[in-house]
């Protein structure tokens, strides 16, 4: 695992929820739309910016009574939400498709003339039926 930055703190306590919530307000430009896109009340909505931005030490928004803008420092985050979202995402629908039976990897030992031979038609057949299954094999001496 790499080593984090002296910049970032490990005591920054974020979730995935606040990323998303700020992600909402960022794109609608409002508190009040976001909170009516995310079923939450506009009070609930900027306690949790609030939070994140207790959380990574920043002001996230300028805040006017007519306008909501993003400062430089949530401009940055908005970038890394999307990010780690779209990666969670992700992520999480490989996880289901494996769960479901959709997704996996079949690795099959074989001498070399049978995986010419056999394993071509197999595979085939595997990926056939289950398309988002990755197949190969392996035809290296015993015990490496």
């Amino acid at each position: 695992m790499n080593e984090p930055s002296a910049l970032y703190s490990w005591g920054m306590d974020i979730t995935l929820r606040q990323m998303e919530l700020f992600l909402s307000v960022a794109e609608a430009g409002s508190f009040t739309r976001a909170a009516e896109e995310v079923l939450l009340s506009q009070p609930v909505l900027s306690r949790t910016v609030q939070q994140l931005e207790h959380a990574v030490g920043a002001k996230l928004f300028e805040r006017t009574t007519r306008s909501l803008t993003l400062t430089p420092e949530g401009t940055e985050l908005l970038g890394v939400a999307r990010d780690i979202l779209r990666t969670y995402h992700r992520g999480m629908e490989r996880f289901a498709a494996m769960r479901a039976g959709e997704r996996g990897t079949v690795t099959v030992a074989a001498l070399p003339s049978v995986a010419a031979g056999m394993l071509p038609g197999v595979f085939r057949a595997v990926l056939g039926s289950i398309p988002r299954c990755s197949c190969g094999s392996w035809t290296g001496p015993r015990g490496r």
